[in-house]
């Protein structure tokens, strides 16, 4: 039976073979300025060197190569084969040691439990059919006092464009949060765009009423006009009398 899993593992295989922008391994660019990938927002306060990181759900060939650049013992998990082939290559390409592992989210059977000092994992939580198993998985890998980075979208985020200009994105909206997220802020971030797509719902339908009553108002104009012509033709058997008839009841 076709799975989820078998569903996405072609999907991304089919995207790296395509090299769209989320299958592009890392380049000079990411490798001069590595920070804006692996920790942008300074949320890893520690050495990286000698740590273990597992980067989950994240083949592709830049977190791994990036974190293993900068000292760490990485692991990276996908359950793209064709994503990972990404990482090895890369990884040969430079000299970097990435331990490759092809498994689900929310089956890390394969690592050991305790082990990793640093989980990231970049947004992917939305191709499972439930999250709790990743969670669930990431707690029993991840070593006591360890550190779990996990990113994820909101609604406003899929309308918005990948490209970031002087105002923000195309809605406005602020794709990344420089602190930890604070429940109540997030509730207000998503509410600002519950209300937003339901004010366009609402213009939306006020829209198709307005059309609707339009046509509606015409459909009855145009009953009553034929009505009323139909009295006219058959009020006379002058051409002339009934031609004036219809003349009036057009103007």
């Amino acid at each position: 039976m076709f799975s989820v899993n078998d569903h996405n593992r072609d999907a991304w295989d089919e995207l790296a073979r395509q090299h769209v922008p989320l299958a592009r391994p890392a380049g000079e660019k990411e490798f001069a300025k590595p920070q804006f990938i692996i920790n942008p927002f300074g949320w890893v306060d520690f050495e990286l060197r000698g740590r273990k990181v597992l980067c989950l759900a994240a083949g592709g060939g830049k977190h791994s190569v990036l974190f293993a650049a900068a000292g760490a013992e990485t692991t990276v998990v996908d359950i793209s084969p064709a994503m990972l082939e990404l990482d090895r290559k890369l990884a040969a390409e430079r000299g970097l040691k990435v331990t490759v592992v092809e498994a689900s989210m929310d089956n890390l059977a394969a690592l050991p439990e305790a082990h990793f000092d640093l989980v990231v994992q970049p947004v992917s939580t939305c191709y499972v059919s439930a999250v709790a198993p990743v969670y669930r998985e990431v707690a029993r890998v991840i070593a006591p006092g360890g550190l779990y980075i996990s990113q994820h979208k909101q609604p406003g985020n899929l309308q918005a464009s990948l490209r970031l200009s002087t105002v923000g994105y195309t809605l406005g909206a602020v794709d990344y949060i420089l602190t930890p997220v604070i429940p109540a802020v997030l509730r207000a971030k998503v509410g600002v765009f519950v209300d937003l797509f339901r004010m366009t719902q609402q213009v939306r339908r006020q829209a198709e009423e307005r059309i609707a009553r339009a046509a509606a108002e015409e459909a009855t104009r145009r009953s009553m006009f034929l009505a009323e012509a139909s009295k006219v033709l058959g009020s006379s058997l002058d051409p002339r009398t009934t031609l004036r008839g219809l003349v009036q009841l057009a103007v």
